[in-house]
C-alpha cells in the first residue's frame, strides 16, 4: 500500500491462497500491549479500517474474515496485482540485484514472508535458531537456565518418565545444551483458533489416528495440580461476533514445543507436514480436555463449550489456513539489532518504525530436568526457552531491514529483519509488522523511482515522508 501510494506499480505475490497472514489467520486480538501509541500511518490506518465494519474509530479485536475483507478492498482501491497462489519458484540474481522472483521482474523487491525464503533464495545471509550469550553481549541469550516452577511451565513437580523408564511423549530426549549455549532451535508455534460458544459452532473432532496417552504429562499435571480451570491451560480473549481468539497459556497448552525447529529450512511440502502435525496436536489436545476422563468435570464441561467459529475460514473447514510461525529465518543485514537496542541503545538516527511490546519467545523445547531438593532429588520437566521482559520504546533503524550492499542491492525486509533472536522476540508481532511494511513501501518506492540501491535511500527523505503520512518515529510521538 505505501509503495503504492508513493507512485510505484506494486505486485503482491503469496504463496497461498490466503490473504493477509495472522491478520487475517486467526490471530484477531493483536498484540499491542504497552505499544498502541507507536502504531501510526499505514499500520494504524488499516487498522481504523477494520473499525470501519463495527462502527468504531478503531479496532485491534475483529473476527479474521473483517479484516480480510479490509485488506481486500483497500488493495483494489489502490489497484495493487495480487497474485495468489503463486510460488516463489526461481529467483534470478545479476551481480548484486534480484531481476526476477516468481515470474516478476522488477526494480525492487521486498520479502515480507515469515519464512525469508526469497531472501534464502537470493543468497542473503541469515540466520536460523539462538545466539549465544557472547555473541552480542546478550544476557538473555542461548539456552535458559533451569528454572523450573516458573512462567509457562509446570508449577509443581510431574514426572516425565513412563513405568519403563522410557521419556513420556510431548518430551524431548537429546542434547538439550547447556545455558547461555546458542542452537538452531526455534522457538514454539501454534495456530490461533477463532472459536465460539454460539450454537452453531463446529464440534472440534478428534484427529485421524488421536491417541489419548499422547497426553499422559498433562493427564499428571491435572491429577497433582488443584483448581485448574479450562482457561488456566489455554487463553479465550473475547471477540466480536460472539467469538474468541483461543491462544496458548499454560505448561501444556497449544504451543507445539519443539515440532518447530524443521520448519524454516525445509521444502514446501515438508512445511505442509509439519503444519498438519500442529493441527492434529492441537486437535488432539483440545479434544483430549474436551472428553478424557482424566481431565477434571468442571474441565471437560467448559472446554466442550467451545467449538470451531462456523463464519470462519469455510475453505479449510473452519480451521485457520495460516500457520502461526513466530520467527524463522532472520537477515544478517547492514545492521543486527540486539539487546541492547532494546534497553540502553534505544535511539536511532535511521529509525523508521518504534516499537515497544515485550522480550516474548515462547518456550523452545521440553526437556527431563532433575530438581536437587533436601533430603534427595526427583526428575521433572521444564518448558525451556521462554523469555518474558518489558522494554521500552525503541528504534528499529532501516539499516535492520536492508541487507549489505554486497549481499543484495534491491531488496527490503520488513519481517525477516536483522535482529538476534533477543530483539526479534520482541519485534515479531503483527503491529510491528505492519509499520516496518510501511515504511518498506515508501523506501522500496523512493529507490524504484531513483533507480538506486535500497542502502542509497536518503534516509532523512524517508523519514520526513513517512511523519507526513502518520509514522510514530519519536518515543514521546
Amino acid at each position: 500500500m505505501a509503495a503504492s501510494r508513493d507512485g510505484a506499480r506494486v505486485a503482491l505475490v503469496e504463496p497461498s491462497s490466503h490473504l493477509g497472514g495472522m491478520l487475517a489467520g486467526g490471530l484477531a486480538r493483536t498484540d499491542v500491549d504497552e505499544q498502541e501509541r507507536l502504531i501510526g500511518g499505514l499500520g494504524r490506518e488499516l487498522f481504523a479500517r477494520i473499525g470501519r465494519a463495527y462502527g468504531r474509530a478503531i479496532a485491534w479485536r475483529f473476527e479474521p474474515h473483517v479484516a480480510r475483507e479490509a485488506l481486500e478492498r483497500w488493495l483494489d482501491e489502490a489497484r495493487v496485482e495480487v497474485a495468489l497462489a503463486t510460488p516463489l519458484a526461481t529467483v534470478a540474481r545479476s551481480g548484486a540485484r534480484v531481476v526476477r522472483a516468481a515470474g516478476f521482474e522488477a526494480r525492487v523487491f521486498v520479502d515480507a514472508s515469515y519464512e525469508g525464503d526469497l531472501l534464502a533464495a537470493a543468497g542473503v545471509p541469515h540466520v536460523v535458531g539462538r545466539e549465544s550469550r557472547t555473541e552480542f553481549a546478550e544476557s538473555l541469550a542461548g539456552r535458559q537456565e533451569n528454572a523450573p516452577f516458573a512462567g509457562k511451565q509446570f508449577d509443581v513437580a510431574v514426572s516425565p518418565f513412563a513405568e519403563d523408564g522410557r521419556l513420556l511423549p510431548l518430551v524431548h530426549g537429546g542434547d538439550p545444551g547447556v545455558p547461555g549455549q546458542g542452537d538452531a532451535k526455534v522457538q514454539a508455534y501454534c495456530y490461533r483458533l477463532c472459536v465460539s460458544t454460539r450454537a452453531d459452532r463446529v464440534p472440534i473432532d478428534a484427529p485421524p489416528g488421536y491417541d489419548p496417552d499422547r497426553f499422559e504429562l498433562l493427564a499428571r499435571y491435572l491429577r497433582v495440580k488443584d483448581g485448574l480451570a479450562f482457561t488456566d491451560i489455554v487463553w479465550p480473549s473475547a471477540l466480536p461476533g460472539e467469538c474468541y481468539d483461543l491462544n496458548d497459556k499454560g505448561a501444556m497448552s497449544l504451543n507445539h514445543i519443539g515440532a518447530s525447529w524443521e520448519y524454516p529450512h525445509a521444502s514446501d511440502a515438508r512445511r505442509r507436514e509439519i503444519a498438519g502435525e500442529h493441527e492434529r496436536y492441537e486437535r488432539g489436545l483440545l479434544y483430549f480436555l474436551a472428553h478424557d476422563a482424566r481431565v477434571p468435570r468442571r474441565i471437560r464441561d467448559d472446554a466442550s463449550r467451545y467449538g470451531l467459529a462456523r463464519a470462519e475460514f469455510a475453505e479449510t473447514d473452519h480451521w485457520p489456513p495460516q500457520l502461526y510461525v513466530r520467527e524463522a529465518r532472520r537477515m544478517r543485514g547492514a545492521y543486527v539489532l540486539r539487546q541492547r537496542d532494546l534497553t540502553t541503545d534505544r535511539a536511532k538516527s535511521d529509525g523508521v518504525a518504534l516499537a515497544g511490546y515485550n522480550i516474548d519467545s515462547m518456550p523452545v523445547q521440553r526437556i527431563p530436568i532433575v530438581v536437587q531438593r533436601s533430603p534427595g532429588a526427583f526428575g521433572a520437566v521444564l518448558n525451556e526457552g521462554y523469555l518474558t521482559t518489558r522494554v521500552a520504546a525503541y528504534a528499529i533503524p532501516y539499516r535492520s531491514l536492508v541487507p549489505e550492499r554486497a549481499d543484495c542491492d534491491n531488496l527490503i525486509v520488513p519481517v525477516c529483519v536483522s535482529a538476534t533472536h533477543v530483539a526479534y522476540s520482541s519485534l515479531r508481532m503483527e503491529p510491528n509488522y505492519a509499520v516496518l511494511g510501511h515504511a518498506a513501501g515508501v523506501a522500496a518506492a523512493l529507490a524504484a523511482r531513483a533507480d538506486v540501491a535500497v542502502q542509497d535511500v536518503a534516509v532523512g527523505t524517508l523519514r520526513e515522508r513517512l511523519r507526513a503520512q502518520g509514522a510514530v518515529l519519536d518515543a514521546e510521538g
